[in-house]
């Protein structure tokens, strides 16, 4: 009986081992295929293959094939990185057209030093990623072209760019007061604001981050084995055979007014907060609502967004309502509604849905520069 028992349990734990061992050299042969192929994915134009080459010869009219691949690539195959307060930043990283500083902040052109130099008239932009810049390069973002017109007016200027990738005035309250605590005190500070408040009621990454601190069974343990090749191989083959996407849907947000007020109330608080804090350090403020690609733009050639899209577009609901709003709440010594700066105009403004061009950037900074010449928001010496 118990030799039975011992061979009994043998052959199990032969095929036991023989199956785990299969297992790690599967995973492992899976490990260097996935590791290629991001290798492979990080070398690619993301944008390209989603629009199109023709699209992006409209919008980079200067630039090469084989340099669009480069600016994109560096643009969509970096990543976040965790930050104190603000929750998360882009991670600093540096290529031929993409550059951002240990700081937190992009780098730009003719880029001020860090610390700051009091000499100069340091001013930093807040925003997502049209204030980063995404789809264009460090001498071409929103801050750049800034500091470009600032410097018509006075030489000693300069900007930098504190936008991030899927940041909103939740986010942007949070990294002013933060910068403000570790004694960095900027002489001007602009926020541009619009998409992102519509995009997500928490910021990103909260999920991840709550299943961490709920510390239920298993939740470690579902994040190593999401992190298996194994395990990405199920997903992709969950895709292909079942039409189940590995990624998760997305938000379906409605146009309802009750859903339209908070969004607002949420931003006009924030926007409050802010300027508390900045009176109270001495610092003038600025805040620009931004335009977006499905209010009051109608391109001439719609590369990126249809016209079905424009028309169910989430936060262009939403503009219509704060075009209303703007002119009751908004202070109009530091409000700048820039959302029809587009209109009647159907020259190709955005690089893909959302995005703007390097030409775009240049306009807004113009127009900013304009509102705070007429406000004497500056007292340049």
């Amino acid at each position: 009986m118990n030799k039975k028992w011992v061979s009994g349990y043998q052959f199990v734990a032969v095929q036991v081992f023989t199956l785990l061992l299969l297992v790690v050299v599967l995973n492992g042969i899976l490990s260097l295929f996935y590791a290629y192929k991001d290798q492979e994915l990080k070398r690619s134009n993301p944008i390209v293959l989603k629009y199109g080459r023709k699209a992006l010869r409209s919008v980079y009219p200067s630039y090469s094939d084989q340099e669009q691949d480069i600016l994109l690539t560096e643009t969509w195959t970096r990543k976040q990185e965790y930050e104190s307060f603000t929750g998360f930043k882009e991670a600093p990283f540096k290529g031929k057209y993409l550059n951002v500083h240990p700081a937190g902040f992009r780098m730009g052109w003719e880029q001020g030093p860090w610390p700051l130099d009091s000499q100069y008239t340091n001013v930093f932009v807040f925003g997502g990623s049209t204030t980063f810049g995404y789809g264009v390069a460090d001498s071409e973002t929103l801050p750049s072209h800034l500091q470009r017109s600032l410097k018509k007016i006075h030489s000693k200027v300069r900007c930098y760019n504190f936008g991030r990738g899927f940041y909103y005035s939740v986010q942007e309250r949070a990294l002013f007061e933060k910068l403000l605590l570790e004694g960095v005190r900027p002489d001007l500070v602009v926020f541009v604001d619009g998409l992102n408040e519509y995009a997500q009621p928490e910021p990103e990454f909260v999920e991840q981050t709550q299943a961490l601190f709920a510390q239920k069974p298993g939740t470690l343990f579902r994040f190593w084995f999401q992190g298996l090749s194994l395990s990405r191989l199920a997903r992709s083959l969950r895709y292909r055979l079942l039409g189940i996407s590995p990624e998760p849907p997305e938000p379906k947000y409605s146009c309802a007014a009750d859903s339209i007020q908070i969004v607002h109330q949420r931003y006009w608080q924030n926007r409050k907060l802010i300027e508390a804090v900045a009176n109270k350090a001495k610092i003038p403020s600025l805040f620009v609502w931004q335009p977006i690609s499905c209010y009051e733009y109608q391109p001439k050639e719609p590369f990126f967004l249809t016209l079905k899209e424009a028309k169910e577009c989430y936060p262009g609901c939403g503009y219509a309502k704060m075009y209303q709003e703007w002119d009751k709440y908004a202070e109009k010594d530091n409000s700048l509604w820039l959302a029809g700066i587009q209109q009647m105009r159907p020259a190709n403004r955005y690089v893909d849905k959302v995005h703007y061009t390097s030409g775009f950037h240049a306009e807004i900074a113009d127009s900013i520069v304009v509102f705070l010449s007429k406000r004497g928001i500056l007292n340049y010496q």
